[in-house]
This record gives C-alpha cells, structure tokens and sequence, in this order.
C-alpha cells in the first residue's frame, strides 16, 4: 500500500510539471522513513521503477548497496547533511551530490553548525572528488544565493522560501503566517514527545510562546492543528501553527 501511494505521488507530481518543464523533468521525490526496513525497501523500489532523474535522501545513512541500486536505475542519490561527519560518510557511500544544510534551515534541521562554517568545510572535504556541494538554510533571495556562491557551494536548494506560493500544499492560514511573521525560533516544541532529537526552526507564534515549557505529554496533546490539505488526493498532512 505504501509503496503504491509512493508511486501515485510520483506520477501525478511528473504529469503536473510536464506541463510546464516537458517530458521527462528532473524528478525529485522525498519520503520521511519512520518505517520498517521492508517498508522503506518498497518505498524505495517504486520511486527507483519510475527512474526519477534525482534521489534526495536525508535523516539517516542511505547505504553505499542502496545507492549502486539507484545508480543502476539510473537514478543519482543526493543526502542533506547536518555535519561533516555526515558528509564524510556520504562520500564513503558513493553519493552524486551533497546538500548542506545550516542551523539556519526551517522546519526540521538536521545538525547543530551555521552554514557559514559548514559548507567550506565540506567543500574542503571533496575538493578532490567530483561531488557537487549545494548549499541549504536561510537562502531566499540573490543576495544568499551569491554568499553560497562565495563560500564554495555550486547552487542552492531552497523549501522554505516556496511554501507560500499557489502551488504549495500548506494550509492558507500557514501560508498567511508565513508572509506576516517576521522571527523564528530553534525549538524542540513540536513532536518532541514522538521525534526526540529532531529539533526544529519554527515561526514565534502565540502556541510557541504558551507551550513551549509544558511537559511533553501535554505540549503533545494540545499542539494545534489549523487544517488538512491532501496531496494529489493521496496522502493527508495537516497543518500546525
């Protein structure tokens, strides 16, 4: 069942951009993995069937056996990195592409250094090797793009800077807030009692103020939800502000 929702994900996603991209555009698909290794196997299986062009992995190794699979199907594996341990272990896996990631990202951020001091390092780190580094976390405009540029990254991958526009799956009132706030916070406030470890960059909203110090059960319990979107009527997520 997953496996076949992971592949109707994929085709609607492909039929929706070659409309404006044509045949065949870089495909790209994401998949959270709390899941049993068979689970995550199936997942993997169809995503490799439709033979995307890219594989972008992150929140735990993708093993150098996993990416010879994706590489017979044709597909290149690209991590998102939190550290240069991270990195040192996605080269050792045969990797197309690194992402790094800063402290600066929104939502879950994987490692505890500024892209600043993170991305020379890694850029050091596969000087010798033909391993692209893109730089990720904080970027919403030119002027970040070309400071990426200047500490040795290749390009940029932005997630934040895109959620509030008309093709984004976010809940209106998300996207509101998004465009109305101007201040974050690094927290472990949502879904810490589920996900511990998995800190977060979050809007300073009205429920970051109040519950941020409940007990975990409690915080669990009354986090709000503003509403559900379903993705190419699919999968459900729902929206928390």
């Amino acid at each position: 069942m997953l496996s076949s929702i992971v592949s109707g994900e994929l085709t609607s996603s492909l039929s929706f951009v070659n409309k404006d991209f044509g045949p065949r555009p870089q495909g790209w698909i994401n998949r959270i993995s709390g899941k049993t290794v068979s689970e995550f196997s199936k997942d993997i299986k169809a995503i490799l069937d439709e033979k995307v062009a890219l594989l972008q992995v992150s929140w735990g190794e993708f093993s150098k056996d996993l990416v010879i699979e994706a590489h017979r199907a044709g597909v290149k594996v690209v991590p998102q990195i939190g550290s240069l341990e991270e990195a040192e272990k996605a080269i050792n896996a045969g990797v197309d592409a690194i992402i790094v990631q800063g402290l600066e990202a929104g939502g879950h951020v994987i490692g505890q250094d500024g892209l600043v001091t993170l991305v020379p390092r890694v850029v050091d780190l596969v000087a010798d090797r033909d391993i692209p580094v893109i730089a990720s976390g904080g970027i919403v405009d030119g002027r970040g793009y070309v400071a990426a540029l200047a500490l040795g990254a290749q390009g940029i991958c932005l997630g934040t800077r895109f959620l509030a526009t008309k093709e984004s799956f976010a809940h209106p009132t998300y996207k509101r807030k998004l465009v109305e706030l101007d201040k974050t916070e690094y927290t472990n406030i949502f879904g810490r009692a589920r996900w511990p470890g998995a800190p977060q960059r979050v809007l300073r909203t009205p429920f970051f103020i109040d519950c941020r110090l409940l007990p975990d059960h409690e915080n669990e319990a009354n986090q709000p939800v503003i509403g559900h979107s379903t993705i190419h009527g699919m999968v459900s997520i729902s929206s928390s502000i």
